[in-house]
């Protein structure tokens, strides 16, 4: 599974690390460490995948999208399907769920936009 941190390497001078984060619960705290670990060692985070975005995202998947953006600096670099890792079609799933830095299509900042939680929003 692509879901929690993993950090994936990076090879060749200048390139940055890129990680994988859970969509859901304990991810900000997650993400955090995560960013502080490759910062202590001069290391730049070239961004974070949400590895497997859930089909219908509850609250916290949806609330995160803002925070993890606040934390990574950034809109996610990406947001992989839940599913993707085992999908037959691996490389097109991943081309729609990556930003183009990545070699993907997909555009960050709308996707954040599309799917996070709407601010005033009252619980049902």
């Amino acid at each position: 599974m692509l879901e929690g941190i993993v950090i994936v390497s990076g090879t060749g001078t200048g390139v940055g690390k890129t990680f994988t984060t859970a969509a859901g619960l304990g991810t900000l705290n997650d993400t955090t460490l995560t960013l502080e670990a490759p910062a202590a060692r001069d290391v730049r985070c070239a961004g974070a995948v949400i590895g497997a975005w859930p089909t219908e995202p509850d609250l916290a998947a949806r609330s995160n999208l803002a925070d993890l953006t606040h934390t990574i600096g950034e809109p996610p670099a990406g947001a992989l399907a839940q599913g993707a890792a085992t999908a037959p079609d691996f490389r097109r799933v991943a081309e729609v769920g990556l930003a183009p830095r990545l070699g993907g299509t997909l555009d960050p900042a709308d996707f954040v936009r599309r799917n996070r939680e709407p601010v005033g929003v009252d619980a049902p």
